[in-house]
């Protein structure tokens, strides 16, 4: 940040950072930036707004459909088999996806829950899996859908290459507290509001704001804001009592939208940074270029 010499130009950068990458800048690699912005083939201003940009558009009913289906699919058995297939089709059209879910159906294979892996062992003739259950899983081939910092915690065999090791040593997870707040009614729009802020952090922990209003089960609209703390202020506001940080972000909302953002019916809130199977989010990412992070 100190090559970038406008205080304000620092001000936009730093909170374009936080909001797309959970992080703070001076714990990102510039070069990385540059390669996610251009990964994305639309430009930084679509990657970051949500009228015309690429955050316009959300799951209808949310995002946990893809894991309530999946489950609701595989029942209440573990190994239950999961049309796996069906299931994409209907919450996401991705042609891969879809192939791949068809020949896992077609193999007859299963989909197991509460079965976290411990490690992996590749010899001449396939690969072992052994679950932290105990159970092991021999195959032909294995494909590791995880963060890197979470792959760097199983056990290898034989140990991986050291530039690969070297790549999840350097890749980390940025750090967020997500907080859904529900109201009773929309206030902040019959006062003329979005809903949508982004602001430096200095008035309170919450780093941006959106209007996440949504229909309910019963076909009813349910008024929500969704509230972002990024960075470092969630490491800060993560090890204070939930209690402070409820009263902190109702505040803060307060001080933008009105004295009724402090009267929700219901709060809750999620610290992916404590998650035991991502330790952070939204997406991994470099302190520094690797020279091998495009392979």
């Amino acid at each position: 940040m100190g090559a970038v010499w406008h205080s304000a130009a620092r001000q936009v950068f730093g909170t374009i950072v936080r909001g797309v990458f959970g992080v703070d800048p001076g714990d990102l690699s510039f070069l990385h930036f540059l390669a996610y912005v251009a990964s994305s083939k639309q430009g930084l201003e679509a990657m970051i707004t949500f009228g015309s940009g690429l955050q316009k558009y959300t799951f209808k009913g949310g995002a946990a459909q893809l894991y309530v289906r999946w489950t609701q699919r595989a029942g209440q058995n573990a190994t239950a088999r999961l049309s796996t297939a069906r299931c994409v089709r209907r919450c996401v059209r991705v042609r891969r996806s879809e192939k791949l879910a068809e020949h896992i159906v077609q193999a007859g294979q299963r989909v197991l829950t509460s079965h976290p892996v411990a490690s992996i062992a590749q010899d001449t003739n396939g690969v072992t899996v052994v679950c932290r259950n105990g159970k092991t899983f021999r195959c032909h081939r294995v494909i590791v859908a995880m963060p890197p910092t979470s792959a760097s915690k199983l056990h290898w065999s034989p140990q991986l290459p050291y530039h690969r090791e070297q790549l999840h040593q350097r890749n980390f997870m940025g750090c967020i507290i997500k907080v859904l707040v529900l109201y009773a009614r929309p206030f902040w729009r019959l006062n003329g509001f979005s809903g949508q802020v982004a602001c430096d952090t200095s008035t309170g922990p919450v780093f941006n704001t959106v209007d996440d209003c949504y229909v309910a089960a019963d076909g009813s609209t349910q008024p929500a804001l969704v509230a972002f703390i990024n960075g470092d202020p969630a490491r800060q506001w993560g090890t204070r009592p939930a209690q402070q940080r409820r009263e902190a972000v109702l505040a803060q909302l307060a001080r933008w939208f009105g004295q009724e953002a402090l009267s929700p019916v219901e709060y809750a809130e999620y610290d992916w940074g404590a998650d035991p199977w991502t330790r952070g989010c939204p997406i991994g990412k470099w302190s520094v270029c690797y020279p091998l992070c495009n392979g």
